[in-house]
């Protein structure tokens, strides 16, 4: 610190500020220019509480600290002046919030932080016994995996994968272990695939309740602890922090990865492990290369223990790639931690009279590491490990649509961008060489899809042999002159690494986008990503709820309805006698609500969509459910409108409600479950009027919708209808808001 006269000021206990006592010899003479300085430094200090003080670090800032506690007389305590760089105490924090003009920041309840725990061993026998490192999966979900089909083929597409260093011997033969049975002699197991493999592990958060809705394969690997997450909030870097902390027990887990229910890999599971493993930095970016949005930093962040100062202030995405070191650094984290949980909030702050905002999620990882000082052992991208859309504006990526899922998208828009400049030929070599040079595969390689057995292979053949193979495809004249430059450039290096701009990951693909992402790599010649002998046509189950792949599949708005209407039912005047879904879609709603209704109540089930109608029957007699659900195939409710007439106590509608053009409604696939229309409108206008028709007097009709479709409007159509509605539930839904409409029929 530069040498300067200390300018010594009073605080007494009500936080008045006052000049220090001077020697009475120059009291007199100094006590106009003492004032003077008093008065000068009240008002920078005050401009500094009302963010007016500038923080560059070109020049010096002052901050108000404790001189160790020294009292001078009166009760008064000193405070002096120190540069900027110094670190600035809690107590002086404590001082600064109590000045008047000072708002009280918002309090946010404390969560519990668990110290990291290390099992002895691997909870993988096998992986435990050759060695092999793993990634860790680690999904942060609102609910269902959108993807949950095509996720476990792609787990399953890692069966019988090993490493060459850890599963092949120097002479050709393969490593035996009686723990790595199930690998060296593999199946392909759809119903827990990563029980088969050794290159990942899995772990799931779901907020709590939510575990019912998910997929069996995924509702497995929920950790224990789980806690409600809202986006924006500090609640996502708890639930982070969680996943991490049981991912972090596995001392064989080595690489962290993060993805959310709407994600998808861009490469097979063989090149996702490949990349991940030779990179030795974590896919975070932790410096101020690119935008931070400073603004989101403010004075408080300096009350916290360490003080964390704007020019430690960093933003990257969430969705991650971590090496296990800065895993451990988080983990071991307390200070960092807790100031954001206080701090990184959004509100209205009364001293710079400005509304802030802060996003734990895309700033408390990265600043820790930057306080932590270990910014050269990340990569600075910030977008982390995963490829998103923004160029669409507004506070959330884009969302790809059905349509949009094609190979051009894969190949031309998300593998290839302006970060990641390695050719679609380049990639197709990359991924070849890999499979073929850096790992065993277990399998016979002439085992087709439709075979019932498979037979170990001679998969630990010498590099040698594989090498020979590749000089003999070079000359082939059907490869290019650059791909065949490129195979002789790098024949001591087998493969070019795709580099750790290149995402490995894209989102989001919501779950209206399931059957175009299932239809697309069900073609193996499709950029390779699911293992040709894996690929399943697309039949699946929630439990004994069966869906086809054109038939919409039990969802969020699903569910919410069906709770709902479970929920409501104590509040009914009457048990109803005749119920009506309108659009059954796979009968998940219709089961949910005969089964817990009178058996004396009869329920039909209308879909225009053939499979829908199959799917639906299929899943009443799962339920044993035949006698009391009957199964219509038609628009709407048509061959029932005459005979049901005023006849009706029950009527359940979730009604396709997303906006499309108008165009895509008409079709009578899978189509027809959610495409609406402008304002997602067409069929919701069309079913209101015949409710009035088919409800008896006092009858009750619930409905899903979101706020695209304006459910105010849709309540004052009902009410000109006879029948007085209300929204009784709201639910969010990736960005969409669900509510749920519940109108009775005038008697």
């Amino acid at each position: 610190m530069s040498v300067h006269t200390k300018k010594i000021l009073m605080v007494d206990s009500n936080g008045r500020k006052h000049r220090a006592p001077a020697p009475p010899s120059r009291r007199r003479t100094a006590s106009l220019l003492g004032w003077l300085v008093g008065l000068l430094i009240l008002v920078g200090l005050r401009g500094f509480y009302y963010g007016v003080h500038s923080h560059s670090q070109s020049h010096t800032s002052y901050y108000v600290v404790y001189n160790n506690a020294s009292r001078i007389g009166g009760g008064l305590v000193a405070l002096e002046e120190v540069e900027d760089d110094a670190e600035v105490s809690l107590e002086a924090c404590a001082v600064n919030m109590a000045f008047p003009g000072v708002a009280p920041f918002p309090q946010t309840p404390r969560s519990v932080i668990y110290k990291p725990i290390v099992d002895g061993m691997s909870a993988d026998a096998c992986a435990e016994a050759l060695g092999i490192d793993k990634v860790a999966m680690l999904f942060l979900s609102k609910g269902a995996i959108h993807h949950h089909l095509f996720w476990r083929q792609w787990f399953a597409s890692a069966a019988g994968k090993i490493p060459r260093e850890k599963g092949c011997r120097s002479d050709g033969g393969v490593m035996e272990d009686s723990a790595c049975q199930h690998v060296l002699n593999p199946e392909f197991h759809f119903d827990d695939p990563v029980q088969y493999q050794v290159l990942f592990s899995l772990y799931v958060h779901a907020p709590p309740g939510m575990e019912r809705h998910m997929d069996s394969f995924f509702r497995k690997y929920l950790i224990p602890r789980q806690v409600q997450v809202a986006w924006g909030e500090h609640s996502m870097i708890y639930a982070t922090r969680e996943l991490l902390w049981y991912s972090f027990k596995d001392p064989r887990n080595t690489r962290f990865v993060l993805l959310s229910e709407s994600d998808l890999p861009l490469y097979g599971p063989s090149t996702f492990y490949y990349q991940l493993m030779k990179e030795q930095k974590s896919r975070i970016d932790t410096t101020n290369l690119h935008p931070v949005d400073s603004y989101r930093w403010h004075f408080r962040f300096l009350c916290g223990d360490p003080p964390i100062k704007e020019k430690d202030w960093r933003k990257s995405s969430q969705w991650f790639s971590l090496i296990r070191k800065h895993v451990g650094i988080i983990l071991n984290d307390t200070g960092v931690y807790r100031t954001f949980e206080k701090y990184c909030t959004s509100f209205y702050d009364d001293v710079s009279n400005f509304y802030r905002v802060c996003y734990s999620d895309e700033h408390y990882i990265p600043v820790l590491l930057a306080v932590s000082r270990v910014e050269h052992e990340t990569h600075p991208n910030p977008n982390g490990i995963t490829d998103v859309d923004w160029s669409h504006g507004g506070e959330h990526p884009w969302a790809y649509t059905p349509s949009q899922i094609q190979k051009k998208l894969f190949y031309a828009k998300l593998r290839v961008t302006y970060d990641c400049i390695m050719g679609v030929g380049s990639q197709r070599l990359f991924i070849a060489s890999v499979e073929r040079t850096y790992f065993a595969d277990m399998f016979d390689s002439r085992v087709n899809a439709s075979a019932s057995s498979v037979t170990l292979n001679t998969s630990c053949t010498a590099l040698e042999e594989v090498q020979e193979e590749e000089e003999d495809e070079t000359s082939g004249s059907q490869m290019s002159g650059v791909l065949r430059r490129t195979i002789r450039k790098t024949k001591k290096k087998r493969y070019v690494d795709l580099g750790p701009s290149c995402a490995l990951t894209a989102r989001k693909f919501k779950a209206d986008t399931k059957q175009a992402v299932l239809d697309l790599f069900r073609d193996p010649n499709n950029l390779g990503i699911i293992d040709a002998r894996v690929i399943q046509p697309f039949k699946d189950c929630i439990g004994k709820t069966c869906f086809r792949k054109d038939v919409y599949e039990p969802a969020e708005d699903s569910f919410l309805l069906a709770d709902v209407i479970l929920a409501d039912m104590d509040n009914w005047a009457c048990a109803p006698r005749i119920c009506v879904e309108i659009g059954s879609g796979s009968g998940y709603v219709v089961c949910s609500v005969a089964q817990s209704m009178s058996q004396l109540c009869q329920c039909f089930a209308t879909d225009i969509n053939a499979s829908a109608c199959a799917a639906t029957h299929e899943t009443i007699r799962n339920h044993d459910m035949d006698g009391r659900v009957d199964v219509v195939h038609c628009d709407v409710a048509s061959p029932l409108e005459d005979r049901l007439k005023h006849g009706v106590d029950l009527v359940v509608f979730n009604p396709p409600y997303v906006v499309t053009p108008d165009d895509e409604v008409e079709g009578d696939g899978i189509s027809a479950a959610w495409a609406g229309g402008l304002r997602g409108r067409r069929i919701i206008d069309k079913v209101l009027p015949k409710l009035s028709l088919l409800l008896s007097p006092g009858g009750i009709v619930y409905m899903i919708a979101i706020h695209d479709n304006d459910p105010a409007d849709i309540i004052h159509v009902l009410s000109d209808l006879g029948i007085t509605a209300s929204i009784v539930a709201r639910q969010s839904a990736d960005e969409e808001l669900l509510y749920v409409i519940k109108g009775t029929k005038e008697c």
